[in-house]
């Protein structure tokens, strides 16, 4: 049986890293020293990580992330850790992507992502360690899945801040009215119109919340529960009916366990539902998955009941224009979806 644990080689690395951990961004200190709210969300997110794998025996990675917190903490926060520190455990499957996602890190966070998207950017790079972390385990291809779309989606959150605070700068010296009020200037304006007050994409658009009643998972697990697959096969026929929209999926928690468990727990279950979908025939490009772990339960968290409700998936409709549509609690009835379907594809 295979342990978590590797031999003597990774030992040595674990020494390697340990050290570096708290003295890489050491020649920028004073520079990163001016971003406090980056560093605390940094610090907190490895201290969540060290839990983590505290919990799962993990001694070693719990050590290093909890240098790497207390770095943070003190105001000289690590850089994003390096392919080349695991490059010994690394298979070459992993390394194309992993190359590309650090270089986007750090293309994101050096370009004010700090400042723009403090709380983003801490999770962006935490999660790409964690990626990293578990490609080089390559034990867990859940956890390895979980982390790398963490990655993406804290990522994107920091360049679409950038591309927001670009856009602003821009009408102060290029003719391009906002003529709704949404932030988003007209020429890029996707859903023109948009009531004021509304929260909108980078689109413009505003974003359809759909949670689906009746997608359920089994305690402490991302299997989905047999009696969900009636649900998720609507929402198959409803996204293949309406080809031009993408879906966020994000997972839920009840509030049994740590913060940092089960912000991992439902990011797997987001993962799931994504992966039903994709074996249903959802091209992948179209979904993108997030984890919110306990954050936002729908009933309270004292009951089985409750529980039950809290373990589940919700998705976001983004970038495309609906006209009036009330977002219906999906898994009602079919009928929903259908609606929902026929309106999102006029």
């Amino acid at each position: 049986m295979m342990s978590k644990k590797k031999l003597s080689l990774a030992m040595t690395v674990a020494i390697v890293l340990a050290p570096y951990a708290v003295c890489t961004f050491a020649q920028d200190a004073n520079r990163l020293s001016e971003f406090p709210d980056f560093n605390q969300a940094l610090a907190q997110d490895y201290a969540a990580l060290a839990e983590a794998e505290r919990a799962q025996g993990d001694r070693r990675d719990a050590e290093t992330y909890a240098a790497r917190a207390a770095a943070a903490r003190n105001g000289s926060p690590t850089a994003p850790d390096q392919l080349e520190l695991r490059q010994a455990f690394l298979k070459e499957k992993y390394v194309p992507a992993l190359a590309d996602g650090r270089q986007r890190l750090l293309l994101a966070l050096n370009d004010s992502g700090r400042s723009r998207a403090p709380r983003a950017g801490a999770r962006a790079q935490a999660s790409f360690d964690c990626w990293l972390e578990q490609a080089a385990e390559d034990l867990q291809p859940e956890d390895i899945e979980a982390c790398r779309q963490s990655f993406l989606s804290a990522v994107t959150e920091v360049e679409k801040s950038q591309v927001a605070t670009t856009e602003v700068v821009a009408t102060k010296t290029v003719t391009d009215p906002d003529s709704d009020g949404d932030g988003v200037p007209d020429s890029r304006d996707r859903c023109p119109g948009t009531a004021p007050g509304v929260q909108v994409d980078v689109h413009g658009c505003p974003e359809i919340l759909l949670t689906l009643t009746g997608v359920n998972f089994k305690f402490d697990s991302s299997e989905i529960e047999s009696n969900s697959e009636e649900i998720l096969n609507q929402a198959v026929a409803a996204l293949n009916s309406a080809a031009a929209v993408d879906i966020r999926i994000e997972g839920h928690t009840d509030s049994t366990g740590s913060d940092a468990y089960n912000q991992k727990l439902s990011q797997r279950r987001a993962a799931a539902v994504q992966a039903y979908l994709v074996q249903h025939g959802i091209p992948a490009a179209r979904l993108s998955t997030e984890g919110k772990g306990e954050s936002q339960p729908v009933a309270p968290n004292t009951t089985a009941e409750g529980r039950y409700q809290n373990r589940r998936v919700d998705f976001h409709v983004v970038g495309q224009p609906v006209s009036a549509v009330d977002a219906p609690d999906v898994g009602n009835s079919a009928n929903a979806w259908h609606q929902l379907a026929l309106a999102m594809h006029d």
